[in-house]
């Protein structure tokens, strides 16, 4: 058995490269309807402009761990995304300006002063769409945090659907097996602490680490740990379906996965380290499975405690 600090030393040294954030301001030249997954608008426009040459390889990657996340658009704080029972489709006036993220890992120094200035028209879908960057970021792998503390609740916002596959918690020993091969896979509604920290740590040896994820012992036994070390204070999650598209026979692609919050508090410093780690990138580039094109946007936030008799 290797030990867990060998386990957890192994994970986070020698992590190195940026996290790239950049914010985008696109607008409507006339009333129009978005497509089911706003992302892909955001895909089209990134393209179009040589200004962002830079960042054209990590969209276009075929990596499976894709080292780019394109988030679903926003009109103020609400995420824009159809949903199943949605009675219009997703309209925006002329002239109304939403919000563009795109964030990505790049191992090497990436230069953001040329992102800035990047601005012009395109067309998408017969309309027509101003586009202008807003900002960007670059931060350092080695000092992302996400404030979380022993003893100190959390809460874990699930923004846009998180989809978790059920076998991202497989024991290593039985991922090439047949009786876990012949299982259909699907998703949990209910996250606990071993899905949420395993798919994160998944993330963060693919990424960061460049290693080969399937059959790796790390984010399994981070997640069993996880799920004895964070207990929840509080949770208002619910399952949301997801309309992410048309498939070649015109029928429409659902997904369904869960929105709204869980609080969390860890009971062991020895998870601190790496749980801050992986949590701080995942709310960089979002979690779980289709998060390269905005399914899985969390945000760790501080959680306060409800007054004793509070009904609010």
């Amino acid at each position: 058995m290797v030990p867990l600090k060998q386990i957890f030393e192994s994970v986070l040294e020698g992590a190195s490269g940026y996290i790239v954030t950049i914010r985008f301001s696109i607008a409507p030249l006339s009333d129009v309807i978005l497509p089911p997954m706003t992302s892909k608008l955001l895909k089209h426009i990134v393209l179009s402009f040589d200004c962002l040459g830079d960042i054209h390889g990590f969209v276009r990657s075929h990596a499976s761990i894709k080292p780019v996340t394109l988030f679903a658009l926003r009109r103020g704080s609400r995420r824009l995304y159809s949903t199943l029972g949605l009675e219009e489709p997703l309209r925006v006036h002329g002239g109304e300006v939403l919000e563009g993220r795109v964030a990505l890992y790049s191992r090497n120094p990436f230069s953001i002063s040329a992102l800035s200035g990047c601005e012009g028209v395109v067309e998408f879908l017969g309309y027509k769409f101003a586009f202008s960057t807003r900002e960007a970021v670059i931060e350092g792998v080695e000092g992302l945090d996400a404030g979380i503390a022993r003893g100190k609740p959390f809460k874990l916002v699930i923004h846009t659907p998180l989809l978790l596959p059920t076998k991202i918690m497989t024991p290593p020993p039985l991922t090439s097996s047949k009786l876990v091969s012949s299982i259909k896979p699907g998703y949990r509604l209910l996250p606990t602490p071993s899905y949420i920290m395993a798919a994160a740590c998944r993330e963060w040896l693919g990424l960061v680490k460049g290693e080969r994820v399937e059959g790796h012992i790390a984010p399994y036994v981070v997640g069993r740990l996880a799920d004895i070390a964070f207990y929840e204070v509080d949770m208002n999650i619910r399952p949301t379906t997801t309309v992410y598209g048309r498939d070649e026979r015109d029928r429409l692609q659902l997904v369904r996965g869960v929105t709204g919050y869980i609080a969390y508090t860890i009971t062991t410093r020895r998870l601190e380290k790496i749980a801050n780690k992986l949590l701080a990138l995942a709310t960089r580039i979002g979690l779980g499975k289709s998060r390269s094109i905005g399914f899985g946007e969390v945000e760790v936030r501080e959680f306060t405690t409800k007054p004793t008799g509070s009904t609010h």
